[in-house]
This record gives C-alpha cells, sequence and structure tokens, in this order.
C-alpha cells in the first residue's frame, strides 16, 4: 500500500469540501459559514486519517485498493444525498452522526466497484472517528458563531454610540447622541513613497553632477508616486498586510479606526472596499493601555476589553480560531503619547516590542492597521510595525470642506 492511499481522504477533501460546503450552508441554512464547515470536515477526515497510521499496514481503509477507485469512491461517498443529510445534524439537530447509516451507504456505494475491498471493521473505525472529530468542530464552531454576533453587537453600540456635550438656552448640560456613520466624514489617505523606492528610480531620473537625486527632484518623485485616494478604499488599494495611517493629533485616525471597526462588526465591508462576503473579525487594541503591562499577553489583553464592552464569556480560543484562519482585522486605538509609558531605554519597553513581534510574526496573515501621528513616527507604533515587518504607511488628509462644523 503507498502512503498516498493513507492520506486519499485530505486530498479528496480538498478538492470537493468547499463545494459540498457552500451546498450544505446553502442547503440547509446554517448558522455556520461554508469556511467553518469545510474546516469541520478536513478535521473529520484528519481524525480518521491518523487514527488510521496507527494500525497494521494490513487494517488500513484502503490497503486493498488502487487510488483512483479508492478517490472516486470517497467523492461520491461525501456527494451522496443521504450523507449530506446526516452532515447536517451536528448544526440543525444538534445530534451526532448516525455512524450505521453512513457505513450502510459507504458499503452500497462500494458494491458498485468490484474492485474495492476493505479489511474488517476498518469502514466502522474510520466512519466513527471521522464523525466523533466532525461533530466536535461543528460543535465548536457554533459556540464561536454564536459568540462572535455578541461581540460584534457590543462591539458595534461601543463605538457607534457618540455623544456630544453642550449647553442649551436654561444653562444645563446638554447630551446628545449619534450613531457614528451618520456624521462620520471618510478622509482622503495619500500613500508614502519610500526612500528605498526613490533610490530605486534614480537610474531612470535626471541626477545632479554628484550622482544623487536632488531634494527637488526627489519632491518631484514623491509627488508623482504618491497615490491619493479615500481611506474607505485602504484595504482593497494596498496588497500590503500592514498599514500606518499618519497625521496631526486631532484630524481623526482614531475616529476612521472606530469606523472600520464599526462597518465590519455591522456587516458592511463593501463601505470599505471590500467584498460583501467578506468576514474580518475587528480586535481592537489599545496601546496605550497595552503599554502599561508590557508582559501582558495581547490576546488576554483582547478578552479583557471584551469583557469591559460587555460581551458575554468567551469560549476558549475564541480570537484565535479567527487570528489562524487569517480572519482577523486588528486596530490600534492609541494616544499619540503612548509610546512615552515605556521609559526610553528601560528594559519593558523592548519586552513590549518583542511581545508584538512575536505575535505578528506567528500570524503572517494578520491585517493590521496602525494610525501614528506624523511627530511621532520614531515612536511606538512604527517600531512595532517595523519588527513585524513590510509595512505601508499612509499620509491622512481631511480637507476644509470634509470637516465637521457644529452649530446650535
Amino acid at each position: 500500500m503507498s502512503v498516498g492511499l493513507l492520506t486519499i481522504g485530505s486530498s479528496v477533501g480538498k478538492a470537493i469540501f468547499p463545494a459540498v460546503a457552500k451546498e450544505l450552508i446553502a442547503k440547509f441554512k446554517s448558522a455556520l459559514n461554508p469556511t467553518d464547515l469545510e474546516k469541520a470536515l478536513k478535521a473529520g477526515i484528519n481524525a480518521a486519517e491518523e487514527w488510521d497510521t496507527t494500525q497494521p499496514s494490513e487494517k488500513h481503509l484502503f490497503y486493498h485498493c488502487d487510488s483512483k477507485p479508492a478517490r472516486e469512491h470517497l467523492e461520491r461517498f461525501f456527494k451522496d444525498t443521504g450523507v449530506q443529510e446526516e452532515l447536517q445534524k451536528p448544526f440543525q439537530e444538534k445530534t451526532i452522526l448516525d455512524i450505521k447509516l453512513l457505513i450502510e451507504i459507504f458499503q452500497r456505494l462500494a458494491l458498485e466497484n468490484k474492485d474495492l475491498k476493505f479489511p474488517a471493521q476498518s469502514i466502522e473505525n474510520w466512519l466513527a472517528k471521522f464523525g466523533d472529530a466532525y461533530f466536535e468542530k461543528t460543535n465548536t464552531y457554533l459556540k464561536f458563531q454564536t459568540a462572535k454576533a455578541d461581540y460584534l453587537k457590543q462591539l458595534a453600540q461601543y463605538f457607534n454610540n457618540i455623544k456630544f456635550v453642550g449647553l442649551n438656552v436654561t444653562g444645563r448640560e446638554d447630551e446628545k447622541y449619534t450613531n457614528l456613520p451618520q456624521i462620520f466624514v471618510m478622509p482622503d489617505v495619500v500613500e508614502q513613497v519610500e526612500n528605498r523606492e526613490i533610490i530605486t528610480l534614480q537610474l531612470n531620473a535626471n541626477v545632479n553632477q554628484e550622482g544623487t537625486v536632488s531634494p527637488q527632484q526627489r519632491l518631484q518623485l514623491q509627488q508623482s508616486l504618491a497615490k491619493k485616494f479615500s481611506a474607505a478604499q485602504l484595504l482593497r488599494e494596498s496588497t500590503f498586510h500592514k498599514f500606518v495611517v499618519l497625521g496631526e493629533p486631532g484630524i481623526g485616525k482614531t475616529t476612521l479606526m472606530s469606523y472600520f471597526a464599526v462597518m465590519l462588526a455591522e456587516k458592511q465591508p463593501e463601505k470599505l472596499g471590500l467584498s460583501a462576503d467578506t468576514e474580518l473579525l475587528p480586535i481592537l487594541i489599545r496601546i496605550r493601555d497595552l503599554a502599561r503591562y508590557p508582559e501582558q499577553n495581547i490576546l488576554d489583553y483582547a478578552r479583557y476589553f471584551a469583557k469591559n464592552i460587555y460581551v458575554h464569556e468567551l469560549p476558549k480560543g475564541f480570537f484565535e480560531y479567527w487570528l489562524e484562519d487569517g480572519r482577523a482585522f486588528l486596530l490600534d486605538l492609541p494616544t499619540w503619547r503612548s509610546w512615552r509609558l515605556l521609559p526610553r531605554g528601560d528594559a519593558s519597553r523592548r519586552r513590549f516590542f518583542t511581545l508584538v513581534f512575536v505575535f505578528q510574526k506567528s500570524l503572517p496573515k494578520l491585517a493590521i492597521l496602525e494610525p501614528a501621528s506624523v511627530g511621532n513616527l520614531l515612536g511606538i507604533r512604527l517600531s512595532l510595525l517595523r519588527l513585524g515587518g513590510s509595512q505601508k504607511r499612509f499620509a491622512m488628509e481631511l480637507a476644509c470642506q470634509q470637516r465637521l462644523e457644529f452649530h446650535s
């Protein structure tokens, strides 16, 4: 028996599970999304294959089979209507799979090909391991979806409720509330051109006698390369996973982060230039708070923040699930003085940098949006992003006609 037959389930799953998952979700209207269901199916296959490898070779499920008929058999099995009706039970009826029924279908389909033979008990054991792992994962992912709905609801309420305090005609304080999207004015951003990009263009530029780009030429190159567009298109316009939005204090960097959080929480990714089916979990990190405890785990802080906005207790592994799957978006909500909380030259500053560096390196697909004050380019935030790898800077602009004015 070849090694490939031991993992034939994985190769078949990789080919057909995306379509099977979409079909199941469309047919049975599950709270799960196709990505979650696909992962649960793959987890079931992996568990069955791992168990199979612990058995003597002559007891492996496909020991007597050739690769092609074994693959075709598994494809027919997972596309079978009866099998798909069983696969919906964990998320529709909250019940385990009927393994006896699955065995009957597996054996019935096997009769259609005389070349398929299976060792005694191998079908029962393989499908039992698959069913247990599949049920466990679907149950866990359903808990994550329920927790996510609560988390997004509280997050939207926390950032969406804007309070204005003023004085009315009687001299009393008068508070008024409104929703962020109703008053938010989307700023423009200008992509910053890195020095290394300008240096690269020196070969094609007119240089002075010293062979360097003059200040005037540098400015012209920067202006010609810089691209200006709405901040709403920030995620779509750049292929980078890490962004730094630069702007003077008070221009609205933190408000922009809040708007991004609200749009993702309210499932309106198209307002950010993303496709309507984009699913990103916004995770808010206040550098100001995190810097006070440089040895605190970042995900522990994320759970602490969630608790403070009245999110119900999150299931174990909640943030890790979305992060590892590349379906999370990290937003920093700092003040420009955050970096001062870590004394210059103090060992805690380096520990803090290392903490964030390790966190980012472990999650290469994580998208990060980081605001920074123009006067603080050498402060904590750019240091963190440089430690974490490539990043792109955008200067934030708010034209006079974009500024909001409130009148009594």
